[in-house]
């Protein structure tokens, strides 16, 4: 399923406006502790927003905006300024996300609406 029309420059700034990947404060994690969380919350965040920002542009044909502008306009909601902190979300649900994000139905994507996988990722610590 192809959108027909192009995606307006204003959903990287309706993404992070929307919370799109809304981050769990409540400092839990969301996953097995036997799988470990490595590098930052921003690095977590950048591999969401890489995966929705390629589908939607790659295939869901939203082309009024760049990679880098879709990812750089989300990262400030989905770190909620904790980029750099320690990430404590297990890599195994950030996958899930990653998966979800990269086949999420087209019309969802230009909704904002976020897979159940991505639901409170990351945890901000």
């Amino acid at each position: 399923m192809r959108f027909l029309r192009a995606l307006p420059v204003a959903f990287a700034a309706a993404l992070a406006a929307a919370g799109c990947l809304p981050p769990d404060q409540s400092g839990a994690d969301g996953g097995s502790s036997s799988d470990a969380a490595t590098g930052t919350v921003g690095q977590q965040c950048t591999r969401m927003y890489t995966a929705l920002c390629a589908h939607a542009i790659n295939d869901c044909a939203f082309t009024n905006i760049s990679l880098d502008q879709c990812v750089n306009a989300g990262m400030p909601a989905c770190c909620a300024d904790q980029c750099a902190a320690k990430a404590i979300t297990p890599n195994a649900t950030v996958n899930q996300c990653v998966l979800a994000l990269e086949v999420e139905d087209c019309n969802y994507v230009a909704q904002n609406l976020t897979p159940p996988e991505c639901a409170g990722i990351p945890a901000i610590p």
